[in-house]
């Protein structure tokens, strides 16, 4: 029998007590079975440690790690990826809910794609749909041009399941990026990316997310155009990407934002 690849899903909590239990659930419920469950905890002042704690008892997949002090929301999950062992690594955020089949659906899918993405459903608070996927807003991309990725993100984090090879080209997240939109760029200048059609979780809108696709203002040419500025000067391009690619991310900035 071939053993199954291992799987890291890295899941970052901070103050996430009313939701989390519904997203333990389906994490420590996937029929896909070897799974570790990587769990850093930001710093929480509410009930999610004790929830967190509970869990770990019951289930010893889920490893649990405390911050000393409040690292946000993109360097933390900078720290969980760097906990992982699995061959595979997936992210995950407190307050979604998975379909247990996600995992089990996207090995089988990765193929050689460095990274594999799905489409989500918008739930509101209490979990009813609002009729509207993520496709429905973004428009999905699978291939391996990063020009793709210089203005616009369609990866969601709690979406991709990753190879660990990618982990080698990651300098560091950067707070100027979101890391799931740093990852996909970096994913496709080093391999290609590919997407699930079937939408496998239930994507939380509320008013405390970290992230809302519906209530961002997509129109912002000039606050995009910014931010790559600021991250043109304050990244680092790993060593070991390949020559080509850094010439053309360099010689497309320059085109773009002088």
């Amino acid at each position: 029998m071939i053993q199954q690849p291992l799987v890291s899903i890295a899941l970052c909590t901070y103050n996430g007590a009313p939701y989390l239990r519904q997203q333990l659930d389906t994490l420590v419920g996937q029929t896909y079975s070897n799974i570790e469950l990587i769990v850093v905890d930001d710093c929480s002042t509410d009930g999610t440690v004790t929830i967190l704690q509970e869990y770990a008892s019951n289930h010893p997949q889920l490893k649990l790690h405390h911050n000393l002090s409040n690292l946000g929301y993109v360097k933390n999950f900078e720290k969980a990826i760097s906990l992982t062992q699995g061959e595979l690594i997936a992210l995950a955020d407190q307050d979604d809910i998975w379909d247990t089949d996600k995992i089990r659906l996207m090995v089988e899918g990765i193929a050689d794609n460095i990274m594999l993405y799905h489409d989500s459903e918008f739930t509101d608070e209490q979990e009813q749909p609002l009729n509207k996927k993520v496709t429905d807003v973004r428009n999905f991309y699978a291939g391996n041009d990063s020009r793709v990725f210089l203005f616009e993100n369609c990866v969601s984090g709690h979406s991709i399941l990753f190879k660990r090879e990618l982990v080698s080209y990651l300098t560091g997240f950067n707070k100027v990026i979101i890391h799931d939109w740093w990852l996909a760029y970096i994913a496709c200048n080093v391999g290609s990316i590919g997407y699930l059609p079937q939408a496998l979780v239930q994507y939380r809108q509320h008013q405390k997310a970290s992230t809302n696709i519906l209530r961002q203002d997509r129109g912002q040419a000039k606050r995009k155009t910014r931010d790559w500025r600021k991250l043109r000067t304050s990244i680092t391009l790993p060593a070991n990407l390949p020559l080509i690619r850094i010439i053309t991310i360099t010689s497309l900035s320059r085109s773009y934002l002088g």
